[in-house]
């Protein structure tokens, strides 16, 4: 999918790639966040659909009580123009709006790491993904009123590699 980007994280929750009204919406990218590098704190939005589209697979990676499908799928791919993005998984949780897991700024590299160790601290299953200070983290979050009218799926990754399009 294209993830899209907007002024606000409003735009696209019910618009397509062309800006028309869809009840799926489009993936897209917190409007803090800069497309270009991907760096610290990426938080993309989706829906999940019934049909598997859009978000709908991350549920996979929660629903079932283990972390099998995280096991068998370990990592996710970002692709621009400027190349492959590799991402590792090490969190996958359910959480509300309640919870703010949505910072994109940080005030050190202490505050950064303490918050993404939360993240992982977070997550239904453990992993065993080091992560640092430096590191570059992408976040997935989608609607799971499961258990709360206001819930969210999230998924953690952080970047492991990168390689150039030929």
């Amino acid at each position: 999918y294209n993830v899209m980007q907007a002024a606000d994280n409003d735009y696209y929750l019910h618009r397509n790639i062309d800006g028309k009204h869809a009840d799926s919406g489009s993936l897209f990218l917190d409007f803090r966040n800069d497309p270009e590098t991907l760096k610290g704190h990426t938080i993309v939005y989706g829906h999940n659909m019934n049909d598997g589209s859009m978000f709908g697979n991350l549920l996979k990676y929660y629903t079932g009580g283990n972390d099998t499908y995280l096991k068998e799928h370990p990592y996710m791919y970002t692709y621009s123009e400027s190349g492959v993005g590799i991402w590792r998984i090490f969190s996958v949780y359910e959480t509300t709006t309640d919870e703010y897991y949505l910072q994109t700024r940080f005030a050190s590299e202490d505050e950064y790491y303490t918050f993404i160790k939360d993240l992982q601290n977070k997550s239904a299953f453990k992993t065993d993904v080091l992560l640092k200070a430096t590191d570059d983290v992408m976040t997935l979050s989608t609607c799971y009123k499961f258990n709360h009218v206001n819930g969210r799926l999230v998924v953690n990754a952080v970047r492991v590699g990168s390689s150039i399009l030929n």
